[in-house]
């Protein structure tokens, strides 16, 4: 997933999301000093950049082996790593990110009928991994919207095109991306599968898990992409 090829293009194109979620973030944690940060799906560490005048330390952890090459060449100074967002542990941090639809796609994988059991377990780690009001910050795709269609991106440098079906839960993005190289183009092909949630299921694990939940449709002056939820949750105790 986001192999060197999509990786670059999302890298370099469609960085929008995680510029936003930063400015936002910024905005909460106004006047705070010594911040520390763990970013789950860091990607190429565009969010974590962003931060880096505001936070001293800086974690970050991304399943794509090419996303976190990029983000070492780019934060050369932060704890960054390949793992998985839903299973990794760290050090107590005052903010922890999942931005860009990172926990859809962790529990893409999980059967629906131990996602209860999985969520339960993760929001138990964030919140252990937070400082007392320590903010947890993340979007999802949401299972009220309908998702499905083939898109077309193009540039005179890239073009991307996906067909996005959906099965159950499941969302399903197949890929065609290709970048400019010299005079040639670089092709990729992948597949990618997310999970929607329920809203509701999620503020009610965060509430067990001991976190004050509040649902938000924007980050900063960036409106949240058709169907998708985001939440801005403090831990409370």
């Amino acid at each position: 997933m986001y192999e060197p090829t999509l990786a670059e293009i999302h890298d370099r194109w469609f960085d929008q999301i995680a510029v936003a979620a930063a400015a936002h973030l910024s905005a909460r944690v106004e006047g705070a000093a010594d911040l520390r940060i763990m970013d789950l799906g860091c990607g190429s560490g565009t969010l974590l950049a962003a931060l880096d005048a505001r936070f001293t330390t800086l974690r970050g952890v991304d399943v794509s082996p090419g996303m976190i090459a990029r983000a070492r060449t780019r934060l050369p100074q932060a704890a960054l790593s390949v793992g998985d967002a839903l299973a990794c542990e760290w050090p107590p941090v005052d903010v922890v990110t999942l931005v860009g639809e990172i926990l859809s796609y962790a529990t893409a994988r999980v059967a629906d009928a131990e996602l209860q059991d999985v969520m339960t377990g993760f929001f138990q780690r964030v919140h252990r991994g937070l400082v007392p009001s320590g903010l947890l910050l993340f979007d999802v795709l949401g299972d009220r919207h309908d998702y499905a269609g083939r898109f077309f991106h193009d540039d005179s440098e890239w073009t991307v095109s996906s067909e996005v079906a959906q099965s159950g839960a499941i969302v399903h993005r197949h890929i065609v991306s290709f970048l400019r190289r010299g005079q040639a183009f670089e092709k990729s092909v992948e597949d990618h599968r997310l999970r929607m949630f329920d809203a509701e299921f999620l503020a009610d694990a965060l509430r067990k898990a001991g976190f004050a939940v509040e649902r938000i449709a924007a980050y900063g002056t960036l409106p949240m992409l058709p169907g998708r939820i985001g939440f801005e949750c403090r831990r409370q105790y």
